[in-house]
């Protein structure tokens, strides 16, 4: 008496999620989308500031050279190094 109803509900239902995953998926592909276009746009858009301030800037080159330094310094601790890699443990 109820297994009719029942399967089409069941059959409803899936139709349902189906159609939902398939409606995330795509909005997570429109998402990896935009996503790609801003790091293409940020990287660009860096590259041309560190060219722009090293071919016009003695000061920003020595800066930036000081920045390089420091990085280094810091690449040296172990506990920075370790979180780099991959293999901070707490």
């Amino acid at each position: 008496m109820w297994t009719p109803f029942i399967q089409y509900g069941f059959a409803g239902l899936s139709i349902l999620l189906i159609a939902v995953v398939v409606w995330l998926i795509s909005r997570i592909l429109r998402l990896f989308e935009e996503n790609v276009k801003l790091i293409t746009a940020n990287t660009a858009a860096m590259q041309s500031l560190t060219t722009h301030i090293t071919a016009h800037d003695d000061r920003a080159q020595k800066m930036a050279e000081v920045l390089n330094v420091i990085h280094n310094k810091l690449q040296t601790r172990p506990c920075i190094a370790r979180f780099e890699e991959g293999t901070f443990a707490r």
